[in-house]
């Protein structure tokens, strides 16, 4: 039989679906991996208000920091035409800025610490 809630094919004796989906109650109830999962860590964290404020400073020090090496590489780009010294490009500052608003916008998103 197929899941109404995932489409998966389950065997005509089954009586769940591995989604959590009980084909006899016909509502979803906890899935075996969620059940198993919480067995062997325990429950998951709660979200915390303190993570995504932290996430919101992530986002702003991150933002700053690709801006401060994209404006440091066009200004030695542009500085340095017409020469043939060339340009320096600040990339470890732009590679982390971004890296640094991807955890903000995950903290802020769902509360929780990248692990």
């Amino acid at each position: 039989m197929t899941c109404p809630r995932c489409k998966l094919q389950n065997p005509d004796s089954a009586e769940r679906c591995d989604c959590g989906y009980d084909f006899i109650a016909k509502a979803v109830k906890s899935s075996y991996a969620e059940v198993a999962a919480v067995e062997k860590y325990g429950p998951p964290p709660e979200p915390s208000e303190a993570v995504r404020a932290d996430g919101r400073d992530d986002i702003i020090v991150g933002v700053g920091t690709f801006a401060i090496g994209l404006g440091l590489s066009l200004g030695t780009y542009f500085a340095g035409m017409g020469r043939t010294g060339g340009y320096v490009l600040f990339h470890g500052a732009m590679i982390w800025g971004l890296l640094r608003v991807r955890r903000g916008l995950h903290r802020k998103r769902t509360g929780l610490d990248l692990l």
